[in-house]
């Protein structure tokens, strides 16, 4: 993982983390968040605990211009060997709560 790219986001997510609203893993592992237990890497994998941590982790990845990609429970989610680049938002249990 590139630190340097991620460094605000870091920071943000360390503060977000303290308040107990969210946990992260740099250069985490995918296949423990997949029903299939196969997968890759991702660069950072923040898992949300409410819909606060949720809107703030987004408005954080689009305001630094990192990709992302968001995931539930990992049911039916496939991960290449390659991974995923930039950071993975996993919303877990939480996913039938939210809506767009």
């Amino acid at each position: 993982m590139n630190s340097i790219k991620y460094e605000g986001f870091l920071r943000k997510l360390s503060e977000m983390s303290e308040k107990g609203i969210l946990s992260y893993s740099e250069d985490a592992e995918l296949a423990p968040h997949s029903t299939f237990k196969i997968g890759s890497v991702a660069d950072l994998i923040v898992k949300v605990h409410n819909r606060e941590a949720l809107a703030e982790v987004l408005r954080a990845v689009h305001s630094e211009g990192i990709k992302y990609a968001v995931i539930g429970n990992g049911s039916n989610l496939l991960v290449g060997d390659k991974g995923i680049p930039g950071v993975v938002v996993e919303i877990g249990r939480m996913m039938g709560e939210i809506t767009l």
